[in-house]
């Protein structure tokens, strides 16, 4: 194969992946956005179910190193929140700042 045919194919490849890249950036975002949940509390009732179900283990309180939990590290990144913070709430401060802390 000659050099300029190489030359085309590799610039017909680094096109489509220019493309390809393009439109998942585009793509991304409003994927993200679709993907959140309006009940914040989603997460605590699947990890609830899995944990009675026994295939979660034990309780992060009840290890040989007691773990605080993911709700109260939502309460500890929002302190000033008047509300005590549900996991999918701490997930949502975890993703996208104390910014969404709520009030």
């Amino acid at each position: 194969m000659n050099t300029k045919i190489k030359l085309t194919i590799l610039s017909i490849i680094a096109a489509g992946l220019s493309i390809a890249t393009t439109t998942t950036n585009m793509l991304l975002p409003a994927f993200a956005q679709s993907a959140t949940s309006s009940n914040a509390n989603h997460f605590g009732q699947g990890a609830s179910q899995m944990g009675q179900s026994g295939t979660m283990g034990t309780h992060a309180s009840q290890q040989t190193e007691p773990r605080a939990g993911i709700g109260n590290v939502g309460n500890v990144l929002c302190p000033n929140s008047s509300v005590k913070l549900k996991p999918g709430q701490t997930a949502d401060v975890l993703t996208g700042g104390i910014e969404n802390c709520p009030p």
